[in-house]
């Protein structure tokens, strides 16, 4: 899954979650302090809301972030065949993210992914 496919995700599962929750752009953007146009990208997919933006936007519609992610399983994040050799400490890493449920794996490549960005 590319960066544009990723990007259309999120922006179907933010207006997806916004109407679930009775909210319309308008009030969304005003809320955040943003333009409805620039609302209208993230949830066209054509622009990518930074990670704080994501984590107020989840606390306005009231979701977790993992909950713009559900059903969404990137493979290159499901901890899957790695055969490099790793030190202790990135084992360890590794061990701790494969313990991580799919949704809180993908709640973390999505703040990832917005905070390369800032």
């Amino acid at each position: 899954m590319n960066m544009n496919e990723i990007d259309s995700l999120l922006g179907k599962s933010i207006a997806s979650q916004r109407i679930r929750s009775g909210i319309t752009r308008e009030e969304l953007a005003q809320k955040l302090g943003l333009s409805v146009a620039t609302i209208a990208a993230y949830e066209d997919g054509l622009r990518r809301a930074n990670s704080k933006q994501l984590f107020e936007i989840a606390e306005i519609l009231d979701v977790r972030i993992s909950g713009f992610f559900d059903g969404y399983q990137d493979e290159a994040f499901s901890g899957g065949n790695i055969n490099l050799p790793l030190s202790e400490e990135l084992q360890a890493l590794q061990a701790h993210y494969n313990s991580l449920s799919s949704s809180h794996r993908s709640a973390m490549y999505a703040f990832f992914v917005a905070s390369k960005g800032v």
